[in-house]
């Protein structure tokens, strides 16, 4: 019984949730090869689409968890439901990972199969990245309940990124590979970043747990 409602919950998650984002990261996915090119690039370049565009698709695939139950009928449909709301965010938390990992491992083979240097490490760069950015999303739509507001959080942090050096941001820098950094650096870095992207997850389900007991 429960795997027949589990199984009705991930495909209606998959068919009116999740679509929609995977379409819009798919369409940053095709955007990166026109705006960066992906051939012949070395290390540091082929960073570039990754670190500064890809690592976006973390905020169209995890920063809106929670929106659907911004509608009221909705909410109530999946507290009514036999498995607790909190299941329910997990699953949509590990699609949208899962998507995230598939998609940047997927512009990594792109740009190695167009004889460009990348690899694991920039996997994880973006990876890191997107995690990062997708959890600060989620951390600031669980405490205002305002998805603009959680949209804005990320990317005025991306944008900042762009405008102040690496050192000034400490552990919240995003293109440090891009910018040059070595390898053991570049994996602490984009460690820290699952680490807090995980952790500001892990609080938005805190306080949405809070908020949906009062």
């Amino acid at each position: 019984m429960e795997s027949f409602v589990w199984g009705g919950i991930l495909k209606a998650e998959v068919r009116f949730q999740l679509l929609p984002r995977l379409l819009f990261a798919v369409l940053l996915f095709l955007l990166a090869p026109l705006l960066f090119g992906c051939s012949a690039l070395d290390a540091q370049a082929a960073a570039a689409p990754l670190e500064c565009f890809l690592s976006l698709m973390g905020t169209v695939l995890l920063t809106p968890l929670f929106l659907p139950e911004g509608d009221e009928g909705i909410r109530q449909t999946v507290e009514a439901r036999a498995v607790s709301p909190v299941r329910v965010y997990l699953l949509r938390l590990a699609l949208g990972v899962v998507l995230l990992a598939a998609l940047v491992a997927g512009f990594v083979l792109l740009l190695r199969c167009s004889e460009s240097e990348a690899g694991l490490l920039h996997f994880l760069a973006a990876f890191g990245d997107g995690v990062f950015l997708g959890g600060l999303g989620l951390f600031v739509l669980a405490l205002s309940r305002n998805i603009a507001l959680s949209y804005m959080a990320p990317l005025a942090l991306f944008a900042l990124n762009f405008t102040l050096a690496d050192n000034k941001l400490g552990p919240f820098a995003l293109f440090t590979l891009y910018r040059g950094a070595e390898g053991g650096a570049v994996l602490l870095d984009k460690l820290v970043l699952i680490g807090l992207g995980l952790l500001l997850t892990a609080g938005a389900l805190g306080i949405r747990e809070v908020w949906r007991r009062h």
